[in-house]
């Protein structure tokens, strides 16, 4: 029997539609092995702890203060600058003021070694006036031998004279004036940081008066507080007087007739200050 095309190609058509429609079956996949661990979920974050309190701490009272130093109201009585031309001069070595090894000197300490070579030498008083940045020591006036010597006890301090700071030039005049014939010396340590020039103009009356009445009898902390620089320097300046038979007051042995070196060590000064 001869099949009908037509009832052949609707077969197909069938059948195609039948298969398109049937349902997809999904194979599962293998079973997960009991050993494989399973992930554990991350763990929950702690809260961070709270600061502990902050303690409140009261300030602790405050040291009781020191009371302050009263300040140093002392007048200083000034030293005619530049000085009065003197009889002789010498530079005091640094060595004989500062010993080997000391990182600061202060002039309190210059003061000292200078008071300590002359406490040694037999001199009994002294004054203090001021310089630029400095201070000048003045020793009490003393009669000498010729050669430059002290004289004896007796006779070195027999013009009555104490400390400069005691006396007026009146009084200066009549002790002088009163006094045997000789020689008489004044030494004056001048500690400055500038060079150390004589001025033109001579002593007058009263320019001498205010040196020798003003002078006071120790250093002023407010001086002595002051450091000896590199530059400061330590200059004796010998002021040298001679009375003869026929004069009644002394005069100004301009130039000299010694050297300054040659004063400090009659005195016993340079002595003193190099041990």
């Amino acid at each position: 029997m001869q099949r009908n095309p037509c009832y052949c190609i609707v077969f197909l058509i069938v059948v195609s539609l039948l298969t398109s429609c049937a349902p997809t079956v999904i194979k599962p996949g293998p079973a997960p092995s009991p050993s494989s661990p399973k992930a554990s979920p991350p763990p929950a974050t702690a809260p961070a702890p709270s600061p502990p309190p902050v303690p409140i701490t009261k300030p602790a009272p405050s040291p009781p203060t020191q009371p302050s130093p009263p300040p140093d109201t002392t007048v200083i009585p000034q030293f005619p600058w530049p000085p009065p031309e003197a009889s002789a001069r010498s530079e005091v070595p640094k060595k004989f003021l500062v010993r080997p090894g000391t990182k600061e000197a202060l002039l309190r300490d210059i003061d000292s070694r200078l008071s300590l070579a002359l406490r040694d030498a037999g001199y009994a008083g002294k004054s203090y006036c001021a310089v630029p940045e400095g201070f000048a020591l003045v020793t009490r006036l003393e009669q000498i031998e010729s050669d430059g010597r002290p004289k004896p006890d007796s006779e070195r301090w027999a013009v009555g004279m104490g400390p400069l700071r005691e006396f007026s030039l009146s009084a200066y005049l009549k002790s002088l004036s009163s006094a045997r014939a000789g020689y008489f010396r004044l030494i004056v340590f001048v500690v400055t940081p500038y060079p150390v020039s004589y001025s033109k103009a001579k002593i007058i009356r009263e320019e001498a008066q205010l040196w020798l009445q003003e002078g006071l009898n120790r250093l002023p902390p407010s001086i002595g507080a002051w450091r000896f620089t590199a530059d400061h320097s330590c200059t004796a300046l010998i002021y040298e007087f001679e009375k003869s038979e026929v004069e009644r007051t002394p005069h100004t042995v301009i130039p000299g007739r010694l050297t300054g070196r040659t004063h400090l060590e009659q005195s016993g000064l340079w002595a003193s200050l190099g041990r």
